[in-house]
């Protein structure tokens, strides 16, 4: 009697060990989902909260056309193990189809592999393992846990927890001052914008939009005493947001955060409008500042693109070309212009429209700085760069061509054309402290319709002995009485005057 009880025992055990139930499989396959659902959620919510609704769409399309192609090889060598009764293996199969995801996006988005050897990661793949052999044992509690996960990381680049409730309303008022001269004021950032006696003694070629700029009338142009105080994009604009008192925060741009100049201008009547070329200063307009726009980038413009080298092909040149030829000319809003048309119309529009003062501050991710896997001294990754920066900085010139119409169409006005940091040459340079305060910090610097300065703040400005943005943009609101305590707060920084003053000799050694 007890024999038959035995047998069909083992019979049951050989049955489980050897092909789970289609139920099983199923179970296996959603985590399978949930699981790279979670690895691209952090590049997704980039996408989302960070970027336009056209780079978001067509990061979804991207991935889940990898999803769909994993998926469908992933069900047909399940498929295959099925057949061959090798469902033992089924863990591993689903941990090997996991590894695109995990080691070409969710590290690399992480930063835990760019620049770092592969094996620094391999402790996830035990991990994985454990996931699969023993998740769909407890598949309704390992789906829960992995469904709060995807959440978090998807609300990871989101402001609702993190900058808006935290600087939203951090800052009291400034005490602010009276303005008694009240012109509109427009500055035009572009990215990594250096002047020619740095490109010339470190790239070997000249700015031909810097020149441009150094050759106007009715023109202040700084030449090698253009600096920033606060370097990159974020600290840039950060400090400029406080005249330069100190570096506040990024989200000052964009109205999420008060700041001391924002507080001045809205005192002083001025209608406030900023933008960025997409929603890495802000994906949202906060409440001190009257507008802020931001626009889908191109792909190579993205931070995305720009912090990594991969993502699965994401940032690839096909990849950029199918985003610029097809997908965003189809799904781009009607307003067939680009970002620098954008942002012309933009002030044009305030300077007809707004019965008060204007100041507007816009960012151009042009020319751009080196790639952050950039090694200083590679000569290849130098000739790729120097490349870029002749083709840029071509093009920049015709914009800045198109700024100085602009404003010889709004002579009471003034415009401030510079760069946010240099080109970060010296990306991984530790020793030589010259090459790398001039390679982060000088920058070309303009202020456009000059004759509009009090006689007072420009006698002010050309005393100084380095010319800053926020400098510029204190003399353009200063003038007399208490504005001109908004130029009490600046002190001078030792290494950019002599190091400026070393260039000079410089480009007459190259003469």
């Amino acid at each position: 009697m007890s024999m038959p009880g035995k047998a069909s025992m083992r019979e049951n055990q050989a049955g489980a060990q050897r092909l789970p139930t289609v139920g099983a499989r199923r179970r296996a396959l959603g985590l399978f989902l949930l699981l790279q659902f979670y690895f691209a959620g952090n590049v997704l919510s980039f996408g989302f909260w960070k970027s336009s609704p056209v780079f978001f769409g067509y990061q979804t399309v991207f991935y889940g056309t990898w999803l769909a192609g994993l998926v469908l090889l992933l069900c047909l060598f399940l498929a295959t193990s099925s057949r061959f009764a090798a469902a033992r293996f089924d863990p591993v199969v689903l941990l090997i189809f996991s590894l695109p995801f995990c080691f070409g996006l969710w590290l690399q988005t992480l930063a835990v592999l760019p620049g770092n050897p592969w094996w620094n990661a391999a402790w996830i793949v035990p991990l994985l393992f454990v996931y699969y052999r023993f998740g769909v044992l407890h598949a309704g509690k390992t789906a829960l846990v992995m469904v709060c996960l995807c959440l978090v990381s998807f609300m990871g680049h989101s402001e609702i927890l993190t900058e808006y409730g935290r600087f939203k309303n951090i800052n009291p008022p400034h005490q602010t001052h009276t303005l008694d001269r009240k012109t509109s004021i427009h500055v035009i950032v572009f990215d990594a914008l250096t002047h020619s006696t740095f490109s010339n003694a470190f790239l070997g070629v000249t700015n031909p939009a810097a020149d441009y700029l150094s050759a106007l009338d009715d023109a202040m142009y700084a030449d090698t005493e253009g600096f920033v105080e606060y370097v990159p994009t974020r600290n840039f604009f950060a400090s400029l947001f406080e005249l330069e008192k100190g570096r506040g925060h990024y989200t000052a741009f964009s109205g999420h955060s008060r700041s001391f100049l924002t507080d001045l201008l809205r005192d002083n009547g001025y209608y406030i409008q900023t933008g960025f070329g997409d929603g890495y200063m802000g994906a949202s307009q906060g409440e001190y500042v009257d507008s802020y726009i931001f626009d889908p980038a191109h792909l190579s413009a993205s931070l995305v693109c720009a912090e990594q080298a991969t993502l699965l092909g994401f940032c690839s040149k096909p990849s950029q070309a199918m985003y610029r030829d097809r997908f965003r000319k189809r799904f781009k809003r009607a307003r067939k212009q680009t970002w620098f048309e954008e942002i012309i119309d933009s002030i044009d529009q305030a300077e007809r429209s707004q019965p008060g003062p204007v100041f507007s501050v816009f960012h151009i991710y042009y020319p751009g700085h080196t790639r952050n896997d950039y090694q200083t001294g590679d000569p290849e990754m130098f000739a790729e760069y120097k490349k870029q920066f002749i083709t840029r900085t071509a093009r920049v010139k015709t914009w800045v061509e198109d700024i100085n119409r602009l404003r010889q169409q709004f002579p009471g006005s003034i415009f401030i054309v510079t760069g946010d940091h240099g080109p970060f040459l010296s990306m991984t340079e530790t020793e030589d402290r010259r090459f790398r305060v001039l390679d982060r910090h000088a920058v070309a610097l303009a202020l456009l319709n000059a004759t509009n300065l009090c006689p007072w703040s420009k006698n002010w400005l050309e005393q100084q002995r380095y010319m800053t943005p926020g400098r510029m943009l204190a003399a353009s609101l200063a003038c007399n009485g208490d504005s001109r305590k908004l130029t009490e707060h600046f002190a001078d920084r030792e290494e950019f005057i002599r190091f400026g003053e070393s260039l000079t000799g410089r480009k007459q050694e190259l003469k």
